[in-house]
């Protein structure tokens, strides 16, 4: 359960604390409206059914749903791919309203796609409005706390990281790391023998690492130039860089050109 919990990250855990409050508000409102409107004895069993039935598969959904949408954020084509996730979402659960209805024989197939459709696009909004919002704010947060040079001075890179080992935190030297991957807003950092977790995003360790021997090799992944070992290249222009230790790590067609120069300069040094 610790592991699905933080594979959800900061976004998903706090979608499911949202859904769980508005859910509780739900059946208070059902309550009340028995009470005051309906006349009627308070059944809060078939309060919280109701609300399960109407928006707890979202409960279910939206956790998983807002930490995919923040791995998307370093793709080669992120707005394409938060597309087709928003979509799939919209159709499963659309699916799933369909399924619910018809066992219980109170509509048809028709009557629930048109009555659910711009329902359920309008929570799709909600949600991904309310992720770009947390996302940007967590990033700005986590740039503020963890600065790695002082206001208008020179830059300066560091020379050690405190990372994530899983189960306690440990420092690494910056010249030991090979590549780096962005994972959300996590980063997963490579050496030779090992891998750790940072709480950062990409382009923030980048400007922090020394510019001349890390370079970007992708939207989601920069290298140690000085641990390359091979370039692979395919016929679509896409590429595979590989290392020393083994390790293949992706070279998008859009960086490919930086990634040659930079290995020139360093060479020409």
């Amino acid at each position: 359960m610790r592991k699905i919990i933080n594979w959800y990250g900061f976004e998903g855990r706090l979608a499911l604390i949202f859904w769980l409050g508005y859910m509780a508000w739900l059946v208070v409102f059902c309550v009340i409206h028995q009470m005051v409107i309906m006349d009627s004895g308070v059944n809060v069993v078939s309060s919280i059914l109701w609300t399960l039935r109407e928006w707890g598969f979202w409960m279910l959904i939206t956790p998983t749903l807002v930490s995919l949408l923040s791995k998307t954020e370093h793709y080669e084509k992120p707005l394409k791919a938060k597309l087709h996730i928003l979509g799939a979402a919209l159709i499963v659960a659309l699916l799933y309203k369909v399924a619910v209805n018809l066992y219980s024989g109170r509509s048809d197939v028709l009557a629930t796609l048109v009555s659910y459709s711009p329902k359920y696009l309008q929570v799709l909004l909600v949600i991904s409005l309310g992720w770009y919002v947390l996302l940007k704010g967590e990033q700005v947060y986590y740039a503020n706390k963890n600065p790695t040079t002082e206001p208008d001075s020179p830059k300066n890179n560091a020379s050690r990281l405190l990372v994530s080992t899983g189960s306690a935190e440990a420092f690494i030297h910056v010249q030991d790391i090979t590549a780096v991957q962005a994972a959300g807003n996590y980063v997963d950092i490579h050496t030779a023998n090992s891998s750790y977790i940072l709480r950062a995003t990409l382009k923030h360790l980048l400007e922090q690492l020394p510019q001349a021997q890390f370079v970007r090799c992708h939207r989601s992944a920069v290298v140690n130039i000085n641990y390359v070992k091979q370039l692979h290249s395919f016929a679509t222009g896409k590429g595979e860089l590989e290392l020393e230790c083994g390790r293949l790590v992706p070279l998008a067609k859009s960086y490919r050109t930086q990634f040659k120069q930079s290995v020139i300069n360093t060479a020409d040094c």
